[in-house]
């Protein structure tokens, strides 16, 4: 099964997400966009156009003091302390995005729809994760891990075993889909034969709902004029 649930008067499915009360309470919020009917690519014009224009507004703006000091980057790092997490082992993909940025002077190319939320979480300073909605099993649930939970993450040589008391995403299988908002699962990664997505704007305590909103309406917006397709659903939590 796939992480599609029957919802009654519309004729496609939303999919099935819960937030636990204890990931809840640790100040994460955010929302699910759902793309359906998209059609990947590796080298699309207006995307590259969109990326390059948002890397040079950032790195105009943008400094290793900023980053070591922005405070929705400190959430990030105030969130991970909270669950005894080291900051130097455990980065926010919005961080490391930004510190590769500040180094390369670009950021890396994946495909299409990877660079274009790669691009909005640098401006907005928001981790973004972006997952292949057919490959997920029944529903996401964001929770705390309970220990021993499988990870393979990308980039990684064999899956770990998760501690407890870390908080992720998971699908109905039990598989680790993110690991906090550092690492994606090699599962779902979004691929050129992706044509249905699932893209995940997690916030923190210090990041007010209206930035989220902001970034998911941006990037709602580059998709419409870029891909094509209007079947865009969001899910707030």
């Amino acid at each position: 099964m796939n992480l599609h649930s029957v919802v009654e008067n519309i004729d496609y499915y939303i999919p099935h997400f819960q937030i636990s009360n204890e990931a809840k309470l640790l100040g994460l919020h955010g929302c699910i966009l759902l793309i359906r009917n998209i059609l990947n690519c590796t080298d699309h014009t207006a995307v590259h156009s969109y990326v390059q224009k948002t890397v040079h507004e950032v790195l105009s703006s943008i400094t290793r003091e900023t980053i070591n000091g922005h405070p929705y980057l400190l959430g990030y790092r105030e969130l991970h302390t909270s669950i005894g997490k080291s900051n130097k082992k455990f980065i926010a993909s919005s961080e490391n995005l930004l510190s590769y940025v500040l180094k390369k002077q670009n950021l890396p190319s994946i495909n299409a729809i990877v660079d274009l939320y790669n691009a909005v979480s640098i401006k907005y300073m928001l981790s973004m994760g972006g997952h292949d909605m057919d490959k997920i099993e029944g529903g996401m649930h964001l929770r705390i891990s309970k220990g021993k939970e499988m990870f393979n993450g990308l980039g990684s040589e064999v899956p770990i075993e998760l501690p407890q008391g870390e908080y992720g995403y998971f699908d109905q299988s039990g598989d680790v889909l993110c690991r906090m908002d550092v690492k994606q699962s090699i599962k779902t990664l979004i691929d050129l034969k992706t044509s249905n997505c699932l893209l995940v704007l997690q916030g923190n305590a210090a990041m007010p709902w209206e930035h989220v909103v902001e970034a998911a309406n941006e990037i709602s917006a580059q998709i419409r004029a870029h891909f094509f397709t209007t079947n865009i659903d969001r899910i707030d939590f």
